[in-house]
């Protein structure tokens, strides 16, 4: 059972054609995209996203296109900006994305997440208390209600339950578990692409990294 609730059929319907053609492709329909349009822009970007790797011939351009027009269309609504008041604080986008690179090992990110996180005003010692984030008392109740999900979603075999939304949703709306699930699975992505390529750590970060470690 989806551990949050489908979107309505008005948030579905500017991507009524773009599903579409994904359930041609696919000879059925995903039941893991209409989920992200509680964010139409993720969804939006997502299929692009998808579909500039696995899109299949004659269909990617067609697709492309669709999504194209979405997205201009989408940059003017009323919900887009609705959408921006309500998304999650930048501090803590950064501190998700470095417990998952944390539970998944991937250093490289680490490295990264931790820069962002100071780069968006989090200070230094709470950067220093996210191994531990769970004992600390410089993360609020919400912040902590994020982090365990992004620790526990961030490891193989995945660790997430229930219970995580269950105690995330006395401080999210649907529309933010979103986005904090948005940003623990991009990072899944992120983690096995520069672990697995082993990419260079640039200087800015570097430099970071060996500030907190000193």
């Amino acid at each position: 059972m989806a551990r949050l609730n489908p979107p309505s059929a008005k948030q579905l319907k500017p991507f009524s054609a773009s599903l579409k053609m994904v359930e041609e492709q696919m000879g059925f329909a995903p039941n893991s995209m209409p989920l992200m349009a509680h964010r139409p822009a993720m969804l939006g970007s997502s299929m692009l996203f998808m579909n500039s790797i696995l899109g299949h011939k004659g269909k990617k351009v067609s697709l492309v296109k669709g999504l194209a027009q979405f997205l201009r269309t989408l940059k003017w609504t009323v919900e887009a900006r609705k959408a921006k008041e309500r998304e999650i604080d930048p501090g803590l986008k950064q501190m998700i994305a470095f417990v998952t690179s944390n539970a998944s090992g991937c250093r490289y990110c680490q490295a990264h997440t931790a820069h962002q996180a100071h780069r968006a005003g989090v200070a230094i010692e709470k950067i220093e208390a996210l191994w531990n984030f769970t004992e600390s008392n410089l993360f609020t109740s919400a912040e902590k209600s994020a982090l365990a999900l992004a620790f526990a979603a961030g490891q193989t075999p995945n660790a997430a339950s229930d219970s995580h939304f269950d105690d995330l949703r006395r401080y999210f709306t649907e529309e933010q578990i979103v986005e904090i699930v948005g940003i623990i699975a991009m990072f899944g992505f992120l983690n096995r692409w520069n672990d697995t390529l082993q990419t260079p750590l640039e200087s800015g970060p570097m430099e970071f990294s060996s500030r907190l470690s000193g």
